[in-house]
């Protein structure tokens, strides 16, 4: 059965631009009255499927490139084909795993079967399994996983699940004749929205050009970033890091401010890598832009799909006051979003149906492998995402997901993504790097750490004791 044509996009990615996002659950084993075993583990998930139908699709190119590829139902689907188990070296703490996890993040996808893996990584300490779910980017992004963990996860452990309501048979592969029909077929309903769509960008770049003029200062423009350490040509190896802070305490800081729980994350990013860039000695005179993907109005509770637009905002590591920072964070924030609102957040979804799938991708390799990267000013110096996750605790297969990390891909030229996803009362920030350029990122995750001390006894004036009480919590 044919789904739907694919979001534009490189979906094969290059040798060293992996397009997959990691979902970390970190199950606690220790309690339930069934020992965990992987095939138990698996055969609930196996259970659930039904619940996350895109989970049993796969990509199929058009013929000749006619238009983008199309999402199939897999008439050979088979969850084993998915799964893949690891074992941490010992003593398994939070560093062996995350050491796995970076070999998990250093391989591409598999293109002949749905776009997603499950790894297994056990012998962690305090019986503890790591279930990092690999997912391509144009599958889900972070609000669409989110709304997959909570439809596949149980309130409380052991819960049953409901059963399918029938059971699932796929069509076979579309034929050659078939997928150039669609594809065909496709064309006159995107040439007649071609005007529209050029008339409403005229009028929203128009618009937010006027109002940037208006603040010029907080302007953060893409492609005018300060080349530093973090941008380069990258390989295809990754690293990864954790680390975690108080949901209450980050709240606390926005008591009788104006401030969001977005700005104090990017207010703490900001010491972090203004720290770093320091000690390097290369510390520049004018902000980082940072790329802060921004939701783009589609249905909040769907299960597909990456409807997350480009938001660039300064993060001001020039600045050496932290209140200062702040400050500017949180009205370059505000002035982005509005410019974005103006431009029409949904516009660059909307003009990638018209890119020719081929020479997208041709450009996508020979930008990413050629001297370009490094000769012309960055994109961007780094990604900040910042998801609202699960409020309470879950549970998947009858096993509590003691933490919850998620983080997306590197882009082209950049080495640097940090993702928050926010779990049952705590924030939990991940760290994702090309070794080429950073690598350690436990030297970021280590620094966020830092910085939200500094950060919090700077806002509210806390003797640092007390500051170490709030941030880990009880």
């Amino acid at each position: 059965m044919l789904v739907r044509l694919a979001p534009a996009g490189p979906h094969k990615g290059t040798g060293s631009h992996h397009m997959h996002t990691l979902k970390v659950a970190v199950l606690d084993t220790s309690g339930p009255a069934v020992p965990y075993t992987a095939e138990r583990f698996i055969r609930s998930l196996d259970e659930r499927l039904h619940l996350l139908p895109s989970f049993r699709w796969r990509l199929v190119e058009t013929p000749l490139g006619l238009h983008h590829p199309v999402w199939v139902e897999d008439p050979i689907f088979d969850i084993n084909r998915h799964v893949y188990r690891w074992t941490a070296q010992a003593p398994g703490g939070s560093k062996e795993m995350d050491e796995a996890i970076g070999r998990v993040a250093s391989t591409p996808l598999l293109h002949d079967r749905p776009l997603w893996e499950l790894h297994l990584i056990e012998g962690l300490a305090n019986a503890r399994v790591a279930a990092v779910a690999k997912i391509h980017h144009a599958m889900a992004d972070g609000g669409a996983a989110a709304n997959q963990l909570l439809n596949v996860a149980e309130p409380f452990p052991g819960e049953a699940v409901p059963p399918p309501i029938e059971p699932w048979n796929p069509a076979p592969l579309p034929t050659r004749r078939k997928l150039i029909t669609f594809a065909l077929a496709a064309h006159p309903a995107q040439a007649r929205s071609l005007p529209r769509l050029i008339r409403k960008s005229w009028r929203g770049r128009r618009a937010a050009n006027r109002y940037w003029r208006q603040h010029r200062a907080l302007h953060a423009r893409p492609w005018t970033a300060p080349r530093t350490f973090l941008n380069g040509t990258i390989d295809d190896r990754r690293s990864f890091a954790t680390t975690s802070i108080s949901l209450a305490a980050a709240q606390g800081l926005r008591v009788d401010t104006d401030y969001t729980l977005n700005d104090i994350v990017l207010a703490v990013v900001t010491e972090t890598l203004r720290r770093i860039l320091s000690d390097r000695g290369e510390l520049p005179s004018e902000p980082l832009v940072a790329n802060v993907p921004a939701a783009t109005g589609q249905r909040p509770d769907r299960l597909f799909g990456n409807s997350v637009g480009l938001m660039f905002t300064g993060l001001p590591v020039h600045l050496p006051d932290r209140r200062a920072r702040l400050d500017f964070i949180h009205r370059g924030v505000l002035a982005a979003r509005k410019a974005n609102e103006l431009a029409g957040p949904e516009l660059l979804d909307e003009w990638l149906e018209y890119v020719p799938p081929k020479p997208f991708a041709w450009f996508s390799n020979f930008y990413a492998r050629s001297k370009l990267v490094t000769r012309r000013p960055p994109m961007m110096n780094v990604v900040v995402s910042n998801v609202r996750g699960p409020s309470t605790k879950l549970a998947i297969g009858g096993y509590p997901i003691a933490d919850l990390f998620s983080v997306g891909p590197l882009d082209i030229g950049m080495a640097l993504n940090i993702t928050v996803w926010s779990y049952a009362g705590t924030l939990n920030f991940t760290a994702l790097s090309c070794p080429r350029q950073l690598p350690d990122p436990h030297i970021v995750t280590d620094g966020l750490q830092d910085a939200f001390r500094q950060l919090h006894h700077d806002v509210t004036n806390v003797h640092g004791s007390q500051i170490q009480r709030t941030v880990e919590g009880p």
